[in-house]
């Protein structure tokens, strides 16, 4: 990588990562969400700041982003106009309903220097639910040359709502993901054999006999594990939180797995796919789908997770949206 910027003493996996930003860039082909990947935060906050200075710098050419004009210098301090950044709170180590809005207002006003208007936000995974909520907004409808990096060491842990809406930039070993949830490896596993010919019933069940299976396994763990003094309705509630964990990373696999298959149907670079182990049965499933259909489907994995926000008896949420 080029240009005085890119120093030599940055990590090579920032290095890489941004090449793949910046040729993207170039051909006018950047999206307005990126989920910053990164094992280590520092690095996933270099390439922020990279990604600034490419956009404010003020050389041209092979140069860019320089490191020394005026846009580069504010970058690196943190105080261009048109960049803004979001960290989690210092007492809760939560981003706060609060910030987000007030971001959201920072991005919809106009840009102070006429270019592009960038947030970071630092740490992303510590959104919680209603502030990933508040930012929802601003996701689906971006104002024009926006540029939104959700910077974590945890991408796994964001809302589904929120990783649909954006494009994985994975920086380092974070672009090769270690599946490490027995019921994500056991949708995958599922979801790359899948013919198209299941019936509603049928995708109905098989979920049903998956969370089941995890209420089984909870329910026996938390006996084996508790005291006399734990009685059976402690037991029962421990049990519970553990299958509702198991649900949302159901919605979560099938939310990543369609939207794989979304961007392969539309062509995107496969460097910025959730699964690239399994990027030949999603590019199968593409080619099946186009691009109509396969938005279609993620749209109908969004819709489960409404309805099973709601009081829909579970078992004809999945059957009636989730798309297997």
């Amino acid at each position: 990588m080029s240009g005085i910027g890119s120093s030599a003493s940055l990590p090579e996996p920032v290095c890489a990562a941004f090449d793949l930003f910046k040729a993207t860039g170039e051909r006018g082909r950047l999206a307005h969400g990126y989920v910053v990947s990164a094992p280590r935060t520092a690095w996933g906050v270099a390439l922020a700041e990279l990604a600034g200075q490419w956009l404010y710098c003020e050389a041209e050419g092979p140069l860019r982003p320089c490191g020394q004009c005026r846009g580069c210098r504010l970058v690196q301090n943190r105080t261009h106009p048109d960049m803004a950044w979001v960290e989690p709170e210092m007492k809760s180590r939560v981003i706060s309903i609060d910030q987000m809005r007030e971001l959201n207002h920072v991005l919809r006003q106009t840009s102070f220097e006429g270019g592009w208007k960038v947030a970071v936000i630092q740490d992303a995974h510590r959104l919680n639910e209603n502030s990933a909520n508040a930012f929802l907004k601003t996701l689906e409808e971006p104002p024009s040359r926006c540029l939104l990096l959700l910077v974590t060491d945890s991408p796994q842990t964001l809302l589904p709502t929120i990783r649909s809406r954006c494009q994985l930039l994975p920086v380092g070993s974070a672009g090769v993901k270690e599946i490490d949830s027995p019921v994500e490896r056991v949708m995958l596993d599922w979801l790359r054999r899948r013919t198209g010919q299941e019936s509603p019933l049928e995708q109905s069940a098989w979920i049903g006999a998956l969370l089941r299976e995890v209420r089984d396994r909870a329910e026996h763990e938390e006996k084996e594990r508790a005291t006399d003094e734990v009685d059976k309705e402690v037991i029962e509630a421990r049990a519970q939180a553990r299958v509702v964990g198991a649900r949302q990373e159901v919605l979560r696999t099938l939310y990543q797995w369609e939207r794989d298959v979304l961007a392969l149907a539309g062509g995107a670079d496969p460097a910025c796919l959730f699964y690239p182990e399994h990027q030949e049965q999603a590019t199968q499933q593409a080619a099946a789908y186009g691009v109509s259909g396969a938005l279609q489907r993620l749209r109908r994995v969004e819709d489960a997770r409404r309805y099973l926000e709601g009081n829909v008896p579970e078992s004809s949420v999945w059957e009636a949206v989730v798309p297997l």
